[in-house]
């Protein structure tokens, strides 16, 4: 079977609000594929390190680019750490 190439463009990932007590980010997460802009809020509590880790192993193997596709790839990993899409984020508070 042979993978679609892809073609995705350097994006970044911008903390946008941190949730002190909790040490909870919420990180903007843009990025292009195929010349297509991507951009999503995730809401987590992993180092900037283990995020981008995170975010290039995802961005690897995916062909699902939303936010739903990256935190079920995280979650798979059972870390322990918390992460959530911003739909998720707010049905909890």
């Amino acid at each position: 079977m042979r993978k679609e190439q892809k073609d995705i463009t350097e994006g970044s990932v911008t903390p946008v609000g941190f949730i002190k007590n909790l040490n909870i980010t919420e990180s903007l997460v843009r990025f292009n594929v195929n010349s297509n802009k991507v951009s999503f809020i995730i809401i987590h509590n992993l180092d900037d390190n283990y995020f981008n880790i995170a975010l290039d192993g995802w961005l690897t193997i995916t062909n699902k680019y939303n936010s739903n596709s990256l935190t079920n790839y995280i979650k798979s990993k059972n870390t322990g750490h918390v992460v959530m899409t911003e739909k998720e984020f707010n049905k909890t508070i």
